[in-house]
């Protein structure tokens, strides 16, 4: 099943890193939706200005109760939003069974291709909500993520082919 995946730059654009934390918010009164937001790193998670720290200023607006000892939003209809790490390949092994409705990655490129396929298939949902993916990276020309959104890029430009067909 193809599932919706989303892949922004944002290079220089931290507003729109804070919307693209939020955009799954329409979810929170699903008691069984979930959210995992995934960084290299838990240090990336946790550092100053990081995606925990942008969390805080947006979560608790929303009626979002902290477990920070295991980055996590627990929200009053049972929905949750956790922040994780896949610093090994083998990280991947962890989520084996779990079922994602929603996962994100910041930084797509830090990530390998082995890590983010593997993490395709674990996004499936039982909550009502169609399973979806959301991505960030910043442009890098040598990365597996160039190869695999290279049919969207215009090669003589180098910019997003606008008007390509949704599946």
């Amino acid at each position: 099943m193809l599932r919706p995946l989303i892949l922004r730059s944002m290079a220089g654009r931290p507003a729109a890193a804070r919307r693209g934390r939020c955009s799954w918010s329409r979810c929170a009164t699903n008691p069984q939706f979930g959210a995992v937001f995934f960084r290299r790193s838990t240090m990336q998670v946790r550092n100053e200005g990081g995606l925990w720290d942008e969390s805080e200023k947006l979560y608790p607006a929303i009626g979002a109760a902290p477990k920070e000892h295991v980055l996590q939003w627990n929200f009053p209809s049972g929905a949750s939003v956790s922040f994780a790490h896949l610093e090994h390949d083998k990280t991947v092994l962890n989520w084996q069974g779990s079922p994602m409705p929603l996962i994100c990655f910041d930084e797509l490129t830090h990530f390998s291709a082995k890590e983010f396929w593997y993490m395709v298939s674990r996004n499936r949902s039982m909550s009502g909500v169609r399973p979806y993916i959301r991505a960030t990276c910043n442009p890098d020309a040598d990365s597996w993520v160039a190869a695999f959104i290279s049919w969207w890029i215009n090669q003589d430009t180098g910019l997003p082919i606008r008007n390509v067909p949704a599946y």
